[in-house]
């Protein structure tokens, strides 16, 4: 058990790693299976606003074969190995960048490595007239590998940080076993029933989402201030060496009501709504990147002086085949009347 945890723990770091560039990842393991002796964690970030990819991991035992009497019952088959799976999924309902929830489609490459073991009946001599006055033992030890390609669809509910999610799957599945072996001694009641198992998934994955872990002084904000009072908008200009910052988005009925996320140097600053706003506060001056997308994307170049206060106006502009963001710096005597009808983001 301190040997799997301790690769979970390593696995999240060297995912994380490369996963940086996603805004949420998730950590979840499956809760079903572990009561079958096999650990299956998984880690999942975000690719858009609709896609992520994951990275799932199993070990432990995949299949067991019992044989019993009128007096004991003892386990003479088991298929015990490992797997490694990647895979992508789609969220056609998810619009914001976070952790994604709801219904995912997900493409998947499951590779297993598998150790064979049967210690029962010799099945490829059971024809024999004989073998039920001499029945002959087998012991069998086999390696091999397999392949399993195949979509599946589920469901993740969340709860604040919480993931719970039922997930269905199925497609082709494909082994090698190393030579030579001797597989036609087992019962084949039990090599049957592989097929299934290895070719769908069904799993009940509980976890966990977190944020993107930022490298230090990658973009110097000193915090997020929610604004409480019209005291604060009634002054243009900051502490000498702070910077404000209000995006907002005014509520225009006849603009497309679709939600962005707005990103300063590529790093996800807030999702505006129509009719929210949110102050971000700088503790360094400088030219910063300011961009988002839906359908097409827009981007500028905004440079930020110490000491003062600067109001971004976001909307939405129809296009021809898609909509497009839009932003205007606008004076601070239009930028607080306007967030004077909004609410807090």
């Amino acid at each position: 058990m301190v040997k799997k945890l301790r690769f979970l723990l390593i696995l999240c770091f060297i995912l994380h790693s490369f996963l940086s560039f996603s805004q949420h990842f998730a950590l979840g393991i499956d809760a079903l299976h572990g009561a079958y002796k096999q650990f299956k964690p998984s880690i999942e970030g975000t690719v858009g606003n609709h896609f992520s990819v994951l990275l799932n991991y199993e070990s432990g035992i995949f299949a067991q074969g019992i044989s019993s009497d009128l007096i004991s019952q003892s386990i003479v088959y088991e298929l015990n190995g490992k797997a490694i799976m990647p895979s992508i999924r789609y969220y056609p309902f998810t619009k914001r960048r976070i952790a994604p929830k709801g219904l995912s489609v997900e493409l998947y490459y499951r590779h297993f490595w598998f150790t064979e073991t049967y210690n029962g009946d010799d099945f490829s001599v059971s024809r024999d007239p004989l073998f039920f006055f001499n029945p002959v033992q087998a012991n069998v030890n086999t390696k091999g590998t397999a392949t399993n390609v195949g979509l599946a669809i589920a469901y993740k509910f969340t709860l604040g940080p919480i993931v719970v999610e039922p997930l269905l799957g199925y497609g082709t599945y494909n082994g090698e076993w190393d030579s030579p072996n001797e597989r036609n001694k087992i019962d084949p009641f039990f090599t049957e029933k592989n097929d299934l198992v290895l070719a769908s998934r069904i799993e009940i994955k509980v976890g966990f989402y977190f944020p993107q872990i930022k490298r230090k002084n990658e973009i110097p904000f000193a915090k997020n201030k929610i604004v409480t009072s019209n005291e604060t908008l009634d002054s243009n200009t900051s502490p000498a060496n702070e910077i404000k910052l209000y995006i907002y988005r005014p509520k225009i009925p006849y603009e497309q009501q679709t939600n962005y996320d707005v990103k300063i140097n590529d790093s996800l600053i807030v999702n505006i709504k129509s009719g929210t706003f949110e102050v971000i506060t700088f503790n360094q001056a400088g030219e910063y990147i300011i961009s988002a997308k839906v359908g097409g994307e827009k981007s500028i170049k905004a440079p930020l002086e110490a000491g003062k206060t600067y109001y971004l106006r976001c909307g939405v502009r129809a296009g021809l085949f898609t909509e497009r963001p839009k932003f205007k710096f606008v004076k601070p005597v239009v930028g607080k009347t306007e967030i004077g009808y909004l609410k807090i983001e």
